[in-house]
């Protein structure tokens, strides 16, 4: 539309004796409208661009805190991550790191250690720190709840085909417990070996 009414005009003014281009110089001048269209509609574009990016910009921004919130939630769910064991909080609760730097505080499934003061726990937490302190760790799921009351992740912790919760067990440093024997626990996924194990190791203080 542009184009036809600057060359319409173009006719119209030469006509009335107001403006005599030559050819080369009607032409440039249709040219120029082409191009002034094209830009326009590119402008035209680029609003219909923008207004569509104003609608669904918040929902790619809320999908990719839902993405990285689930990225950094891996390795709550996923068995296949390693991670290293950095802290040794006792014989049954340790801090491990991931890859990215992620801090999480792991309690070990099935398993209980002596509290602080009682016999084994040095002995307990000095055990778990020279099987895993500094190592990588897979942290596996057991068909328990994902986290406890305190907020740590309920994980078996396995170094190469080791699992360190059972080793415990079989060593007399831990007891196989918080399992579907107490009423307010869930059977986990090693229930009966730990509970085998048990019946059969003698406790460190006896």
């Amino acid at each position: 539309m542009t184009a036809r009414f600057v060359t319409s005009a173009v006719s119209q003014f030469s006509s009335m004796g107001k403006l005599k281009p030559n050819a080369p110089t009607a032409a440039k001048l249709t040219n120029s409208a082409k191009s002034y269209r094209y830009l326009t509609s590119v402008v035209h574009r680029s609003k219909l661009l923008k207004n569509m990016f104003s609608k669904f910009i918040p929902k790619l921004f809320i999908a990719l805190i839902l993405i990285t919130a689930s990225c950094a939630s891996r390795i709550a769910g996923d068995s296949n991550d390693l991670v290293v064991a950095k802290r040794i909080i006792d014989g049954d609760t340790i801090e491990v790191f991931d890859a990215a730097g992620n801090e999480y505080k792991v309690r070990l499934i099935g398993i209980d250690t002596p509290e602080r003061n009682a016999c084994g726990f040095v002995e307990a937490g000095m055990r778990l720190s020279a099987l895993i302190l500094n190592h990588e760790v897979k942290l596996i799921t057991g068909g328990t709840d994902d986290r406890d009351r305190f907020g740590r992740l309920l994980r078996y912790v396995d170094l190469g085909d080791t699992d360190t919760g059972l080793l415990l067990i079989q060593e007399g440093f831990a007891v196989a417990r918080f399992d579907s024997r107490d009423r307010d626990y869930p059977k986990h996924d090693r229930e009966s070996e730990y509970i085998k194990a048990d019946l059969g190791s003698s406790n460190f203080c006896e």
